[in-house]
């Protein structure tokens, strides 16, 4: 299993040569499922956007009185 949250098109950042990043590319890319989860919305980030609003509605109402 490879994990990365880099684009194929930006591997030419990790390899000093953009043949080299294209070669290992191919290698992997070559029998493998690529698993696309980029779009998928974490249940951390949700988790923590649930939990920011609810400490800002209670700052809020805390000004309030």
């Amino acid at each position: 299993m490879l994990s990365t949250n880099l684009v194929f098109s930006e591997w030419e950042r990790i390899f000093k040569h953009p043949m080299t990043a294209l070669a290992a590319i191919d290698r992997i890319v070559h029998h493998s499922v690529i698993l696309d989860l980029m779009e998928v919305e974490s249940y951390r980030a949700t988790e923590a956007t649930i939990l920011q609003q609810a400490q800002q509605s209670s700052a809020e109402a805390a000004i309030l009185i």
